[in-house]
C-alpha cells in the first residue's frame, strides 16, 4: 500500500502584522509534496520566506491559511501536547546558530530532546556520548558550547536532531556560519543521513550547497518559483521524478550509529541502534510510488498520541538547579531574602513568645493553677488612716471564714502573715529567710510539700506551738542536712523554735505576671500563724493577714466566683479598699493574649516579608525570562511542550523559595538559641509553626511564579528562536 508523503502543503499562506496596519504576507499559496527519502534543498534570496517555510514545516509555526499534512495528518488539527511530541520523535532540527544551551556540555545538549521523550538518565548519556563519539567529538564530551568551534557546535546540534531517531531532519542554513571546509563535512553528515532513509529537508542560499540535493525548491516572495532535480541526484537517492539513482554519501570518521527513533509509547532503544556508514542501504531501492526500503522502520502515519509530558520532576529539579539558580548564584541568594527574613522572623519571634508562655504557666503552676487570692494592700500614710477609719481590722481570719461559708467549689484555703526577722543557730546566721505565719491548708493551695518531717497542723496553731517548718535553702545556710534537722531548735528573730520539718526542693522564678506574687519559698520559714501572732510585734494599723489563697475545684467558673469573694470581703470591710481580689490563670490568660497580639504583629510583619520576597521571586523570574527567551525556544523547538516550559519556571521559583525558606528556617532556630543562650530567656520551637513557615514559603514562591512561568509557555516558539 503506498504511504502518503512524509510532507504535503496545499495553499499554505502565512501573514504577519507588523503593526500600524502593515501586513507582510511571507508566504502566499505554497503547494509542496516531499516524500520519505528525499532530499530537498529550499533556496531563495534573504526575505524570501524560505525560512518561515521552514518553521512551518518543523511545526515551530502554524500557516494562517492552507493544509499541512504530515505523514498523512492534519497538523492544524493538534493541539501544542501532539506538536511538541512530533518535534521531539518526528522531526530533527538543525539550526544555523546552532542553539546550543552554554551552561551544559556537550553530552548534555546532545542528550536534550531525550529529556523530553522520557528517557532514563543513564541511556540518555550513553546516546549522547555514542553520537558525539560518530561526530568526533569524543575529546570534546564535558566542554560547553563556549569552548567549542563552530563546526563543532554545529556538529553538536545534528547529533541533539538525531538523538531521539527522528525520520525528517530539517537543516536551516547548517553550513551559513562556517568554512569551506567544515560546511563540506556537514554536508558530508547530511548525505549519510539521507543515504540510511532519513529525509533532508535544507534551507540554504549557497548555491553549491543546494546542489548536492536532490530537489531544488527556488522560493521567492514567499511563493514557489520552481522545483528542479538536483545535481546530487546522481550520488544516491531518487530526485524529484522518482529516477532510482546508484550512489553512496560518504561518511564523517568512518562507521556510526543512530538509534531507532522512540516507539509508541514514547521510550528510545538505545541498545538497538541503525547502523550509518555510508554503504547501507538507500532509498534508491524505493519504488516510484514512494515506499522505500530505506526509510525509517517505524511507519509515522499515525501521529502521537497526546499524553503526560515525557519529563520527569527529578530533570524538573535538575533544570532549575543547575540550569537556573547555581547560573546566577548571587542573584538566587539575593531573591531569596525576604523570604529568609519572613520565615526566620516567624520561627524565632514564636519561638520566644512561646518559650515565655511556658514559663508563665510553669510559673502559675507553681502558686496553683486553679488559685484566687484576696491579698492585702499595702498602705501608707493618709491613705492608710483613711482606710483604717473605714476598716480598722483589715485582713483578717474572719473573712477566710466567711469566704469559705459562701463561695461553693473551695477545695482548700490558707492564710498567711509575713514578717522579716533573722534567722539562727548557734553561730549560723541567715538573714534572706522570709518568715510566715500560716493558716489552713498552706501545701495544697501553694502547691508546696514537706520533703522530711511534717509539715504544721491545727494543734500546733491551737497550742500556739513553739515549732517550725524550715525552707530548703534556709536549712542549708543554718548547716542542716534534711535529716538532722528534724528537733533542732533555731532562734527566729529573739524566740526559740523547734524544727519539725523540712520543705522539699522546688524551683521558683520570679514572676512577670502581674498579679502572680510568687517568691522563693525554699528561703520561707513557717510558723503557726497563732505563734507568730502571739511572739512578734505587731506594727501599729497593720492588717493582721498579708493573703488568702483559696484552691478552687475547678477553673471554669473563676472569674464568677473571685467576683463573688470581692463582694463578700467588700461587704466586711465596708467598701474600705484596702484589699485586692486576683485570679493569676486569669493574668496567665491575659497576658498570653498580649503575647498573641504581637504574634499575630509579627506574623503580619513576616507575611510582609514573605510577600515582598514573593514580588521579588515574580521580579527576577520575569528578568530570566526575558534573558532565556532563546533557552525556552531551543527548548520548545525540540520537543518541550508549554506544560514542561511552565513546569521548568515553576519548579525555578519553587526552588528559590524553598531553598529560602531552609535557610530562614535555620536562622530563625539559630537566632532562638542564641536569645536562649544570651539573655538566658526560654524558647520553645514549634514543629507545626516551622512547617507552616518553610510550606508557606513555598507556596509563596509558587503563586509569585505562576505568572513568568505562565509568560514563558506561552511564548512562540520562532518567536523565541528569533530573539
Amino acid at each position: 500500500m503506498t504511504q502518503p508523503p512524509v510532507i504535503q502543503l496545499s495553499g499554505v499562506a502565512r501573514t504577519y502584522d507588523m503593526g500600524g496596519g502593515n501586513v507582510v504576507q511571507a508566504l502566499r499559496g505554497i503547494d509542496l509534496t516531499i516524500r520519505a527519502g528525499e532530499f530537498v534543498a529550499i533556496v531563495g534570496p534573504s526575505g524570501s520566506g524560505k525560512t518561515t517555510l521552514m518553521y512551518l514545516l518543523g511545526c515551530l509555526d502554524q500557516p494562517d491559511g492552507g493544509s499541512y499534512r504530515l505523514c498523512g495528518e492534519e497538523i492544524a488539527h493538534l493541539d501544542d501536547l501532539a506538536l511538541s511530541r512530533i518535534r521531539n520523535r518526528r522531526i530533527g532540527y538543525v539550526f544555523q546558530q546552532y542553539n546550543l544551551l552554554a551552561e551544559i556540555d556537550v553530552v548534555d545538549n546532545i542528550a536534550l530532546g531525550l529529556v523530553y521523550a522520557g528517557e532514563p538518565p543513564a541511556q540518555r548519556r550513553e546516546t549522547g556520548v555514542r553520537l558525539a563519539t560518530r561526530l568526533g567529538l569524543e575529546h570534546r564530551l564535558d566542554h560547553t558550547p563556549r569552548e567549542l568551534s563552530g563546526g563543532q557546535m554545529q556538529r553538536v546540534a545534528i547529533a541533539r536532531g538525531l538523538a531521539c531517531g527522528p525520520q525528517i531532519i530539517l537543516a536551516d542554513e547548517p553550513t551559513g556560519n562556517l568554512d569551506s571546509k567544515t560546511g563540506a563535512e556537514i554536508m558530508s553528515v547530511l548525505r549519510d543521513l539521507h543515504a540510511q532513509g532519513s529525509t533532508v529537508v535544507l534551507v540554504t542560499h549557497d548555491p553549491t550547497i543546494a546542489s548536492q540535493a536532490h530537489r531544488v525548491v527556488r522560493i521567492v516572495d514567499g511563493s514557489i518559483v520552481s522545483d528542479e532535480v538536483g545535481q546530487g541526484s546522481g550520488v544516491g537517492g531518487r530526485g524529484s521524478a522518482g529516477e532510482e539513482t546508484a550512489g553512496q554519501g560518504t561518511g564523517v570518521g568512518g562507521q556510526w550509529q543512530v538509534p531507532h527513533p522512540p516507539d509508541a509509547g514514547g521510550s528510545t532503544h538505545a541498545s538497538d541502534p541503525r547502523p550509518l556508514d555510508g554503504g547501507g542501504q538507500g532509498p534508491d531501492a524505493a519504488q516510484a510510488t514512494g515506499d522505500s526500503a530505506g526509510a525509517p522502520r517505524r511507519a509515522f502515519a499515525e501521529s502521537p498520541a497526546p499524553g503526560p509530558s515525557g519529563i520527569g520532576w527529578r530533570d524538573l529539579l535538575r533544570i532549575a538547579l543547575s540550569e537556573g539558580i547555581l547560573a546566577h548564584k548571587l542573584r538566587s541568594f539575593l531573591t531569596m531574602l525576604g523570604i529568609v527574613f519572613g520565615v526566620a522572623a516567624v520561627i524565632a519571634m514564636t519561638a520566644i513568645t512561646e518559650g515565655g508562655k511556658r514559663r508563665q504557666l510553669e510559673q502559675i503552676r507553681q502558686i496553683g493553677l486553679n488559685n484566687v487570692q484576696v491579698r492585702s494592700v499595702d498602705l501608707e500614710g493618709a491613705r492608710l488612716l483613711r482606710e483604717r477609719r473605714v476598716n480598722p481590722a483589715g485582713l483578717t481570719t474572719d473573712d477566710l471564714a466567711a469566704v469559705r461559708e459562701h463561695v461553693p467549689g473551695i477545695a482548700a484555703a490558707t492564710a498567711w502573715k509575713g514578717i522579716k526577722a533573722e534567722i539562727r543557730r548557734g553561730d549560723k546566721v541567715y538573714d534572706r529567710a522570709n518568715t510566715l505565719g500560716v493558716h489552713g491548708d498552706f501545701q495544697q493551695v501553694v502547691n508546696f510539700h514537706v520533703g522530711s518531717g511534717r509539715f504544721l497542723d491545727q494543734r500546733d496553731d491551737q497550742r500556739r506551738a513553739r515549732v517550725c517548718v524550715l525552707g530548703g535553702a534556709v536549712a542549708e545556710g543554718l548547716g542542716l542536712g534534711a535529716a538532722d534537722a528534724i528537733g533542732a531548735t533555731i532562734v527566729v528573730g529573739d524566740e526559740p523554735f523547734t524544727v519539725v520539718g523540712v520543705m522539699g526542693g522546688k524551683q521558683f522564678g520570679e514572676s512577670d505576671i502581674a498579679d502572680a506574687a510568687i517568691t522563693d519559698r525554699n528561703r520561707d520559714v513557717y510558723l503557726p500563724y497563732a505563734s507568730l501572732r502571739a511572739y512578734f510585734r505587731k506594727a501599729l494599723r497593720e492588717s493582721p493577714l498579708d493573703a488568702i489563697s483559696l484552691r478552687m475545684d475547678s477553673d471554669a467558673r473563676l472569674l464568677t466566683q473571685s467576683q463573688e469573694i470581692r463582694r463578700i470581703v467588700a461587704d466586711l470591710h465596708d467598701g474600705a479598699e484596702d484589699f485586692v481580689v486576683a485570679v493569676p490563670l486569669e493574668s496567665l490568660k491575659q497576658a498570653q493574649r498580649t503575647k498573641e497580639v504581637f504574634n499575630v504583629i509579627i506574623v503580619v510583619i513576616a507575611a510582609i516579608s514573605l510577600v515582598v520576597g514573593g514580588i521579588g521571586i515574580m521580579n527576577i523570574m520575569l528578568a530570566t525570562v526575558t534573558e532565556r527567551t532563546r533557552e525556552i525556544g531551543i527548548r520548545r523547538a525540540i520537543g518541550a511542550s508549554r506544560r514542561d516550559i511552565l513546569r521548568q519556571f515553576l519548579a525555578e521559583s519553587l526552588l528559590i523559595s524553598s531553598f529560602g525558606g531552609l535557610i530562614g528556617l535555620a536562622l530563625g532556630i539559630g537566632g532562638g538559641l542564641l536569645v536562649q543562650l544570651g539573655f538566658a530567656f526560654p524558647v520553645a520551637f514549634s514543629g507545626w509553626i516551622m512547617l507552616l513557615a518553610t510550606g508557606t514559603s513555598m507556596g509563596v514562591g509558587v503563586v509569585f511564579g505562576i505568572y513568568p512561568a505562565w509568560l514563558a509557555a506561552q511564548m512562540n516558539p520562532v518567536d523565541a528562536l528569533r530573539n
